[in-house]
């Protein structure tokens, strides 16, 4: 059975954005843009969850934003939605590591919870290739509620996701039951056996009737813990970089040299992973250096470990880092800081 923090107390465990349902019901948390919630003219009684517009991961120039901007659009869309209403932020339609990460820490500055929704093919990957073993390493430490993800493929290869990463998730998994098309005993059927294989609560697909619902709800009442099939692994460190996820055993980890940050980072990165090394690690020691780091960071295809002296550098090198990294315990900072702001973003310290 997984062990991770609960969801938040009367938190639905049914969320749908259905417009096809007579009424929702106080079991279902629906989802609603700040439009919507506008509509409501006030905060009714009942858990809500507000919509995260996406925003663009490049500016005008098709560079690149850097999270600490996309974070603080995520923040200023999450404030509005909790001024209207809303008990709980959602960010669906997720294909990219940058864009679950700038969501969860923008979102998290509001108080509310938070929660994302991956778009997957068949394989388990974004429209961009990314896996999604890489964004739920990515974001599950810190501070995501849960993480949900919209299958393309068939009832098979949603269960197959699940099974895949239910191991290895510390935080509740969502996936979208389709509705289309399917009988209600369709629905509870699939949703039993997505309970069994690690799924934890669901997003309704938007047009799911009362009927169907009420065959989802009855799966989750009929549901023990028990049946689960899935064990969690408490011993692998779950690791990412932007593009790949990485299952590590703690003992016996072999680093590279430090690689010093600079413009252009690209010929030492290629050296070090050519030395057969299982980490990566690199040392950033100015604000300089991290936003050298936050440029290059995309090149690198091993799990990262950030060696620092510096308080600031440290805390932005993690903050625009697109992965789960680990951080140098040897450093002139006290272990009191180096845990403190590991865990603010969801780092190891080794």
């Amino acid at each position: 059975m997984k062990d991770y923090p609960p969801l938040p107390d009367g938190l639905p465990r049914v969320l749908s954005a259905s417009s096809a349902l007579t009424a929702c019901p106080d079991s279902v948390c629906p989802v609603l843009d700040a439009p919507e919630l506008e509509e409501l003219n006030g905060s009714p009684d009942r858990w809500i969850a507000g919509r995260l517009r996406r925003l663009p991961l490049r500016n005008e120039d098709n560079e690149p934003r850097r999270i600490r901007d996309l974070s603080a659009g995520y923040a200023e869309q999450g404030f509005e939605l909790r001024r209207l209403g809303a008990r709980l932020l959602l960010a669906d339609g997720v294909t990219s590591v940058a864009e679950a990460r700038a969501a969860v820490l923008g979102g998290r500055q509001t108080g509310l919870p938070v929660m994302i929704c991956v778009e997957l093919d068949d394989e388990g990957e974004t429209p961009e290739g990314v896996p999604f073993a890489s964004i739920l390493a990515s974001v599950q430490h810190l501070g995501v509620a849960a993480v949900g993800f919209r299958c393309s493929g068939d009832r098979i290869d949603t269960l197959s996701i699940l099974g895949q990463h239910a191991a290895f998730a510390a935080v509740p998994l969502m996936p979208v039951l389709r509705s289309r098309g399917r009988s209600p005993e369709e629905i509870q059927v699939h949703a039993m056996q997505a309970l069994r294989a690690g799924g934890d609560l669901f997003l309704l697909g938007n047009s799911i009737d009362d009927a169907q619902l009420a065959a989802a709800e009855e799966a989750l009442a009929d549901f023990r813990p028990t049946d689960r099939v899935i064990e969690q692994d408490r011993e692998t460190l779950f690791m990412a970089c932007e593009a790949e996820a990485f299952y590590l055993q703690p003992d016996g980890l072999s680093f590279c040299e430090p690689i010093p940050c600079q413009y252009d980072m690209g010929a030492d990165i290629l050296e070090a992973e050519a030395q057969g090394c299982d980490v990566l690690k690199v040392y950033v020691d100015s604000p300089e250096d991290a936003e050298n780091f936050a440029e290059n960071s995309h090149m690198i295809r091993l799990p990262v470990c950030i060696s620092s002296h510096h308080e600031v550098a440290l805390e932005m090198a993690l903050m625009e880092y697109n992965g789960r990294a680990f951080v140098d315990l040897q450093s002139e900072l006290t272990d009191s800081e180096l845990y403190t702001l590991a865990k603010g973003y969801g780092a190891v310290v080794v």
